[in-house]
């Protein structure tokens, strides 16, 4: 039996959720059919809901899957039952993309995200059956390397490498492949050796200290290359096309680059990262213009925090194309000594005047960036913050009730590879002393605080700037996630805090500040910028000489206080007044004119899921064909109103596990039907799904889920299941079938006789199936794996790995059963 036949029959029909380990997304790339020099699986120590929305990944995936030489799957940590699963059958863990076993590559190589994913690292490795430190493995094992998606201290989880790559990994992977695939030649002394030669490569158990190892970059304009992602069928986190820009680029070839990447990703919304403060070269021009590409694509686009300056306002105007969104501004602090140090540099008089033009310009909510625990930070400090959160109320409060504050607070974490990186981290319970005294010096009925916990940042801190002796406790983390339900858990700061102390390590000693300039663990690797710029910027950030400013001047009548702007208005004319009013004139209505109905614009179309995607659910599966809908460029009409939404009606939904022949999707569009436009969406739908059929729908129509009343379904039968046809007509003969339903914690016995029409065994091709007819609607609804338990006494352990496909639905009505091509109304 073969890995995907194993884990068909013994994992994917017992885990929930099983979509986040089938692979086969689209943009996910075929297994190559030819042999390649090195098989590499690009592994995120995380589970796949939060490791798919970092798009490093998918940029280093789509960058490495472009060479001859390296075939790159994905890997990911699997949740609490999966893991254990895979423990209890002994199945090692595996690509999305062949299901290949991790052991079975040539080279593992870890994108780790932060000092929190260090024990995921290990939880990989435990389940791909591969020992953990690098002295355990020898040439049966691949080679194992890592790289941090930011920057990154490898010291804590160095026994465990092979080679820590410092800069980008598609930079040096070319070079770590051609030694790789020399494995079969070289023993693994030899191999490190070799690895060891390559510019950007650390390695643990070769590398000297004394001579620091220097990131390799990929240039930005390449980088913009690969910025579609892979469409998880799964909602994860950062659900949308991420796109973090460099200081200075060229504008058309970024827009066009974002504009491609939308239409082949289909996403209805974009993010854009970046630190405007400090600023973007060229900013203001590919804001503009990107907002004019996109403006009539129904595309969201999120800006980063704003940076306090004259043209913050404009930059929001112009991706804005119905109702204002939410303002972000990033104040950093509210004292101007410590907002110097980190390159803020615009005054609050002149924040002021923005806010009241925000609030006058129609914007209704403004949220302001704070952080906590900065360097040099005291209570005095804290009383600026105050005092401008009570300045900002104050022009706040000129524009009426219907505006609000939003305070964001959050804590600073000095880590590695800055200029704070000798600095000390805030305290948990300073951080909420410091929390709650801002809170009681700014309150009021329009202000809401937002505030974030400080424990996972003082964790990071103490994670990221430890040395080798942190490397038992990374260890004990891994097993003690092996052992317990916290397995896959997002982030468990506890069971990091029990661990830390357990491991005799002190982790107030651990973020306390450090002699400026003294030794740090990591002075061997130099990221973008060299320790000794990082400790003079360090020395030059609170100049000795400065004077203290406060906004202690600030004057309300100071301001410009304009009315809001009035919104545009599309009144209907007035008409006469007609006879029998008594002479009053009719009521203004605000509206927009009715949409003009397009003759063949209401389409039907029948389309297909086979088996190698029976495990996406249904909430998936639509949100998929949105998105395909926007690749093929289909002219869908879409609904009024502020979140507008594309006018799809999907027929009943698809039990997860089952597949289809006969599944059906209304859209409307806004120009008429062709034929050639269901050539366009196959081309772009995921492997596994597929458009059949596509026909107008004429008149009224009633919707596809309303019209369909029965369903047809194929279970295949082996020989290990024992059904008869005496068996199926004793189910036909009794006159009430209960079954067992569990709804709001209540098990209820419902009565599914009058909903199964027919049940047959039929056999073709030498396959027996169980066929069912089975009833949908008002006369209530059974599903095939309720009959196949209460009628045939299977277990759930017996019907899960069963192939159940659904083969028809259909229209019954007046003694006829008619396809839903058939009916209009």
């Amino acid at each position: 039996m073969n890995n995907k036949a194993l884990l068909d029959a013994e994992f994917f029909p017992h885990v929930i959720r099983p979509a986040r380990y089938i692979g086969n997304e689209w943009g996910a790339v075929r297994p190559r059919s030819e042999a390649v020099a090195v098989r590499l699986a690009l592994c995120v120590p995380e589970k796949y809901d939060r490791a798919m929305g970092y798009a490093e990944l998918h940029r280093v995936y789509v960058a490495l899957n472009s060479s001859t030489t390296i075939s790159c799957e994905r890997a990911f940590i699997p949740d609490n039952d999966a893991a254990a699963l895979l423990r209890q059958k002994s199945i090692p863990l595996f690509t999305l993309e062949s299901f290949t076993p991790l052991g079975d590559c040539d080279w593992i190589h870890f994108l780790i995200p932060d000092a929190l994913s260090y024990n995921g690292m290990l939880s990989a490795l435990k389940l791909a059956h591969i020992p953990l430190r690098a002295s355990e493995r020898n040439a049966s094992h691949p080679i194992i390397t890592a790289s941090g998606i930011k920057r990154l201290n490898p010291e804590p989880i160095a026994e465990f490498l092979d080679a820590f790559v410092v800069g980008d990994l598609d930079a040096e992977a070319a070079s770590i492949a051609a030694v790789v695939s020399q494995g079969s030649v070289y023993d693994r002394p030899t191999m490190l050796n070799q690895l060891s030669q390559i510019a950007g490569i650390y390695l643990p158990a070769l590398s000297s200290q004394n001579n620091p190892v220097r990131a390799r970059r990929v240039d930005s304009a390449q980088k913009l290359r690969n910025i579609a992602p892979v469409m998880a069928f799964e909602e994860v986190a950062n659900d949308r096309l991420c796109v973090t820009l460099p200081s200075s680029f060229d504008v058309p070839r970024l827009v066009d680059a974002i504009v491609t990447a939308q239409q082949e990703t289909g996403y209805d919304e974009i993010a854009l990262s970046a630190n405007l403060t400090i600023g973007i070269k060229n900013f203001d021009q590919f804001i503009n213009s990107l907002g004019q590409r996109l403006r009539d694509r129904h595309v969201a686009i999120v800006l980063p925090p704003l940076p306090v300056n004259q043209h913050a306002l404009d930059y929001v105007r112009a991706v804005t194309y119905g109702e204002k969104q939410g303002l972000r501004f990033d104040l950093k602090s509210g004292s101007e000594r410590l907002r110097e140090a980190h390159g803020h540099f615009t005054a609050f008089e002149q924040f002021y005047q923005i806010l009241a033009n925000a609030f006058s310009g129609g914007w209704k909510s403004v949220r302001l960036d704070f952080q906590l625990g900065l360097p040099e930070e005291t209570d005095r400090d804290i009383s600026d913050m105050i005092d401008v959160i009570r300045n900002c109320e104050s022009v706040r409060r000129e524009y009426g009730d219907k505006t609000h504050l939003v305070i964001s607070l959050s804590p600073f974490a000095p880590l590695p590879f800055s200029e704070w990186q000798w600095d000390a981290a805030i305290n948990p319970d300073e951080y909420k002393r410091r929390c709650d005294m801002v809170q009681r010096g700014a309150r009021g009925r329009n202000i809401q605080y937002k505030i974030r916990e400080a424990e996972s940042a003082y964790l990071l801190s103490s994670l990221s700037r430890a040395d080798r002796s942190f490397t038992s406790a990374v260890i004990a983390m891994s097993e003690i996630e092996a052992s317990t339900e916290n397995f896959g858990e997002d982030r468990n700061l506890e069971n990091w805090r029990q661990t830390l102390t357990a491991s005799g390590i002190d982790i107030e000693e651990s973020v306390s500040a450090r002699p400026l300039g003294s030794p740090l663990p990591w002075d061997h690797i130099e990221y973008d910028t060299a320790r000794e710029q990082l400790l003079r910027s360090r020395q030059n950030a609170f100049p000795a000489s400065e004077s203290r400013k406060t906004s202690g001047g600030f004057k309300l009548g100071d301001l410009i206080l304009s009315k809001p702007e009035l919104a545009e208005q599309i009144l209907t004319p007035v008409q006469a007044a007609p006879t029998g009013s008594f002479g009053r004139r009719p009521k203004r209505v605000l509206s927009e004119p009715a949409p003009m109905i397009v003759p063949r614009s209401r389409i039907r179309l029948q389309w297909t899921k086979d088996e190698s995607v029976r495990y996406v659910g249904h909430l998936a599966t639509m949100r998929m064909f949105e998105r395909a809908i926007r690749r093929a460029n289909m002219p869908v009409a879409y609904s009024q109103g502020y979140h507008q939404r594309p006018k799809l009606s999907f027929g009943p939904p698809l039990s997860l596990g089952y597949s289809s022949r006969c599944e059906f999707l209304d859209i409307q569009l806004d120009t008429p039907f062709q034929e050639s436009m269901i050539d366009r969406l196959n081309e772009v739908l995921p492997e596994g799904f597929h458009v059949l059929l596509g026909k107008p729908v004429f008149g009224k129509a009633a919707s596809v889920s309303s019209l369909i009343n029965l369903a047809c379904y194929e279970v295949q039968i082996g020989p290990e299941i024992a059904i008869s046809d005496e068996k199926t007509f004793a189910v036909l003969a009794q006159p009430s079938i209960l079954v067992r339903r569990i709804k709001n914690e209540e098990i209820n016995e419902i009565d599914v006789r009058n909903s199964i029409l027919n049940i047959e065994l039929r056999q073709g091709m030498g396959v027996h199936h169980l066929y069912m007819e089975l009833a949908l609607g008002n006369r209530g609804f059974v599903r095939p794996d309720e009959i196949l338990s209460t009628c045939f006494g299977l277990s759930s352990q017996e019907i899960l790995p069963l192939k159940i496909c659904r083969t028809a639905l259909m229209v019954s009505t007046g003694g006829s059963r008619l396809s839903p091509f058939e009916v209009s109304s």
